[in-house]
């Protein structure tokens, strides 16, 4: 399986439908923060054609996945990063997710038939533990941007192995 997989509540005979990634500007090395949004969307929407919308709306939109689950239903599942200082500047005091989550509730506010699922708070350690079952992947992932971490699992989505994406890049190859 993949991390994305494991980590959310898919039902047996979900599908993936479309995986997209966005180019980040000014990425860096910071302790970054992530969510994982699973949202449900209404039986009649098509998963790529809120996603595209939705995201239009998230200033820390990295990319993301979308599907329908085994009674057709759509689905979507958007990742974000940002700098944990950013959002502490934003609101002093508040966690280190609030940014994300507030620009991801204010984009689902948009469609009424939709609703954030499953919200998954992660670090970029916690990416880096993806990565960790293949030490050459993982030795080789140190080095990576959060975005181009994320990257690599939503690639490994597809079915691409973490040690291929590793691979892949350290030969020259771009994630982004």
């Amino acid at each position: 399986m993949s991390y994305f997989a494991d980590a959310l509540p898919f039902e047996p005979g979900t599908r993936m439908t479309n995986v997209w990634r966005m180019k980040r500007e000014n990425d860096t090395f910071d302790d970054h923060v992530v969510t994982v949004h699973l949202i449900i969307l209404g039986e009649d929407q098509d998963g790529d054609l809120e996603g595209t919308f939705l995201t239009r709306f998230l200033p820390f939109h990295t990319g993301g996945f979308s599907g329908v689950d085994p009674r057709g239903r759509p689905w979507l599942v958007v990742v974000q990063h940002g700098s944990i200082d950013e959002s502490s500047l934003l609101v002093e005091g508040e966690d280190p997710y609030w940014a994300l989550r507030n620009a991801m509730e204010r984009a689902v506010a948009y469609n009424p038939e939709a609703r954030v699922w499953v919200e998954l708070c992660l670090i970029r350690k916690d990416l880096l533990g993806a990565y960790r079952e293949d030490l050459q992947a993982a030795s080789k992932a140190k080095g990576w941007l959060t975005s181009e971490l994320i990257w690599g699992l939503l690639a490994e989505m597809c079915g691409v192995s973490l040690h291929d994406v590793a691979a892949g890049y350290a030969k020259g190859g771009r994630l982004s």
